[in-house]
């Protein structure tokens, strides 16, 4: 088990490494327990779901509002129209 957390921690060495395994988890407690690592290793970080059937315009809209509410909640950005556009930006 020693050997699977080392891997695991050496792969985390970069945020899309981080990202990609966070979206990868296939359970709420696979998902917790990356993200007290992630939090140990000094990543901020939100995760958020996002469904239902919508227009490509529709579903970018709600992308992008879920994004936002869950890095606000999260305290990954604050609530100031330079941290808020520079999120909208990154995630359209």
């Amino acid at each position: 088990m020693k050997e699977q957390h080392d891997i695991l921690t050496g792969m985390l060495n970069c945020t899309e490494a981080a990202s990609i395994l966070l979206a990868m988890t296939t359970s709420l407690a696979d998902e917790n327990a990356l993200k007290e690592l992630l939090q140990k290793q000094g990543y901020k970080f939100a995760v958020t779901e996002l469904g239902g059937d919508a227009s490509k315009s529709e579903f970018r809209e709600k992308m992008t509002r879920s994004i936002i509410g869950a890095c606000l909640n999260c305290s990954v950005i604050s609530k100031t129209a330079q941290e808020i556009t520079c999120g909208i930006t990154c995630s359209s």
